[in-house]
């Protein structure tokens, strides 16, 4: 029991840490890697990683839960490594790839699943 608590502790960590990675930082790392100042564009990346936890929550209610905890915690890093790729390359497109991607492990965190 304790070993399903930690694993849905650590999911439901790791998906609001990049939340609010992505909430704290996005205009910073757009005006400054990106140099795009507008506040449409940082609304824009939030509303996708936002809108992005939202549909994958509702596209994963009829999966197992451990398939759903395994396919969120795989998509996190992948998100990150593609916003990191982002800022070399200058690319929004890949940004907001990675914003979306990474946050889907909210969808293993809902209340009322057993991620485990």
């Amino acid at each position: 029991m304790r070993s399903l608590f930690t694993a849905a502790a650590a999911a439901a960590f790791c998906s609001l840490a990049v939340l609010g990675l992505l909430s704290a930082l996005t205009s910073r790392f757009l005006a400054e890697g990106l140099h795009i100042t507008s506040p449409v564009t940082v609304g824009v990346v939030a509303l996708c990683a936002f809108g992005s936890a939202g549909l994958a929550q509702l596209a994963t209610v009829r999966l197992d839960p451990h398939t759903s905890a395994v396919a969120g915690m795989v998509a996190v890093p992948l998100g990150l490594v593609l916003i990191v790729a982002a800022l070399p390359a200058s690319s929004l497109g890949l940004f907001l790839l990675g914003s979306a991607l990474s946050v889907t492990a909210t969808a293993s965190t809902r209340p009322g699943r057993n991620p485990l």
